[in-house]
């Protein structure tokens, strides 16, 4: 019946582990199939000590004991044994010398199960006194329970405790041993602690306190449950934003592993069957576009209940800019340099890293020798670097190919100086500045920068279509022959018929809003919001101290941040200052000044759209 004990037996009826001499303290490992016990030899007349045996068990029945192998004297009394859960480590209490009283607490290792324990050490004094320390218990391998009458205490014998830890060095050690207290504990002598294996915060200890039913009795005991659960908030560093789908790997130093992932707000949770009391943890978190970072917490020696706390802040992986590689060409020819063919790897690499990309090759020639010349030379050239592309696996529909060939000079977006003389940036190249150069070495490397090949990101939505396979189609070279505007078309506003001039920040499409007499510039909360999780700007983008600016969600209203570039068209402006407006439904709003700064432009009322020079 529930709450009744069966009759007693013996653990044997062969009297294998049971003999004349004395039997007691067993100890099971973690799968119940070995049993380490003391037996005290009783023999009339000679001095009697006690030794540590293992049995191994099948069933029901026990195999013959054999003495455990501890490099022990034979004439002193080791006994009342327990073990780690890989029965390597082994804990016993012992009258040996060099002790730090009567009987004391002891430790020895072993390699592999199959050896024998090493020289025992002594575990000192902290855990050992000039008293009595016995029947040691040692639990997830981390808390050592004993009995000790050396300690100040309620009784005679009383139930300590101690953390078994280990430090930086990888050095063990045993934190200051605490008194169980009571009811554990009374003015009597208890001892033998051990817990049951499967009911965690249940087990058993004798005492022969008062109003028991003979000398040592058996008492039961149930610890009030502590339960712990874990969580926490991942963060991208650069943006203070939370992550969501970041992935949180739990280890557990009992060998369990689990997982979770981040929610929208970038929370994870393990539970109270997953923090168990005890235990060390070692998380580790990962994302895609993130370096992975790891952390740790324990439940070891905690004796209430908590909510554990811990949180990640990620870094992300720097986005390399998409540095666009210029081809340049010897005069009147189109084969590819060696060392232009390693400035296209560059970009093969950042078209297989952004499969979404599509691009335009320009190809150009210098203004000598005819039009039709130069424009079957245009024509070749980016011939020369689309089949390159091709051959090297990049899908024939992200490439849009134009031979352009004298129609557009090339204007300088960043000093450059050859042949001894510096091309400024905003200079263009046409034939009559060519013409003004001071020499003949000059005026051939401004000729040399005007026939190249130029790549522009001309859009970021790029989706494969299915192709029978091996097929491979190399897109038709388009030759321009007049002079390319850049131009883009622009919508009106519903509410009050104002412009909305597509353009793009980095790879963030959007459409703002033309004021062009505004007093401010302006991006909408959200935007910001978007470009921070994109990784387009980050927390160092902003003017002020971010922590005070940026939270879950949120920016300050007002807050002023420098968007890192601005592409209308195929013009594009760099480290442009705008103001966050949560209120705001336009994602953009720019004035004239931020017009101009592309070049000066004229507005086509009829074909609604903006023209730049």
């Amino acid at each position: 019946a529930k709450g009744k004990w069966t009759k007693v037996i013996k653990v044997d009826e062969e009297e294998v582990i049971n003999t004349a001499a004395n039997e007691g303290n067993p100890f099971f490992n973690s799968r119940f199939n070995v049993m380490y016990f003391t037996r005290c030899a009783t023999v009339p007349k000679k001095t009697n000590t006690c030794r540590i045996y293992s049995s191994k068990r099948t069933g029901r029945n026990f195999s013959e004991p054999i003495p455990v192998d501890i490099a022990v004297d034979s004439i002193y009394s080791i006994g009342q044994p327990t073990l780690s859960s890989d029965e390597l480590m082994i804990f016993f209490s012992s009258d040996m010398p060099n002790g730090k009283g009567g009987r004391d607490l002891w430790m020895a290792t072993r390699k592999r199960k199959t050896d024998g324990f090493g020289r025992p050490i002594n575990l000192g004094d902290s855990i050992n006194t000039a008293g009595d320390e016995l029947f040691p218990f040692l639990r997830y391998d981390t808390v050592l329970y004993f009995a000790s009458n050396g300690r100040v205490g309620l009784g005679g014998l009383d139930i300590f405790k101690a953390y078994f830890r280990t430090d930086e060095e990888g050095r063990k050690y045993f934190t200051q041993p605490v008194n169980m207290g009571v009811p554990l504990n009374s003015t009597s002598d208890d001892f033998g602690i051990v817990f049951h294996p499967e009911a965690e915060e249940e087990g058993f200890f004798a005492s022969n306190r008062q109003r028991g039913r003979g000398g040592d009795d058996i008492y039961s005991f149930i610890v009030e449950p502590v339960i712990f659960t874990l969580e926490g908030i991942v963060k991208d560093e650069s943006t203070l934003q939370p992550i969501t789908g970041a992935l949180v790997e739990m280890k557990v130093s009992d060998g369990s592993q689990h997982k979770s992932n981040t929610s929208e707000r970038g929370r994870y949770f393990f539970n109270q069957n997953q923090v168990k009391p005890n235990r060390n943890f070692e998380l580790t978190v990962s994302k895609e576009g993130y370096f992975t970072t790891t952390g740790s917490i324990s439940t070891i020696g905690m004796e209430s209940s908590k909510d554990l706390v811990l949180d990640f802040i990620l870094q992300p992986i720097p986005r390399k800019p998409i540095i666009l590689p210029e081809i340049l060409y010897d005069l009147s020819k189109w084969d590819l340099k060696p060392q232009y063919q390693d400035s296209l790897q560059g970009l093969i690499t950042i078209l297989e890293k952004n499969p979404n990309l599509i691009i335009e090759l320009a190809a150009h020639t210098d203004a000598r020798d005819t039009e039709e010349h130069n424009d079957t030379l245009s024509q070749k050239r980016a011939q020369s670097v689309v089949d390159y592309l091709v051959r090297r696996g990049i899908d024939p529909d992200r490439l849009v190919a134009k031979g352009y060939g004298e129609r557009v000079p090339r204007v300088i977006t960043r000093d450059i100086t050859k042949a001894g003389y510096t091309f400024k940036a905003g200079t263009r190249l046409t034939e009559s500045f060519i013409d003004s150069l001071p020499n003949r070495e000059v005026k051939e490397a401004a000729h040399q920068l005007n026939r190249r090949t130029e790549f522009t990101i001309i859009g970021t939505n790029f989706k494969p279509k299915p192709k029978p396979q091996g097929q491979q189609v190399a897109p038709k070279i388009e030759i321009v022959t007049t002079t390319p505007k850049n131009s883009v078309t622009y919508t009106l506003s519903a509410k009050k018929n104002r412009m909305l001039i597509p353009a793009s920040i980095d790879t963030y499409s959007l459409e703002f809003l033309y004021e062009p007499s505004t007093r401010y510039i302006s991006i909408s909360m959200d935007a910001a919001l978007d470009l921070l999780k994109q990784n387009i700007i980050s927390k160092n983008d902003f003017h002020g101290n971010p922590e005070e600016i940026i939270s879950e969600g949120q920016i300050k209203r007002g807050a002023v941040l420098t968007l890192p570039s601005l592409r209308i068209g195929k013009k594009i402006i760099y480290d442009i200052d705008v103001m966050v407006e949560p209120k705001q439904d336009e994602k953009l709003i720019l004035n004239n000044e931020v017009l101009l700064r592309f070049g000066a432009f004229t507005i086509n009322e009829e074909t609604r759209e903006i023209i730049f020079e």
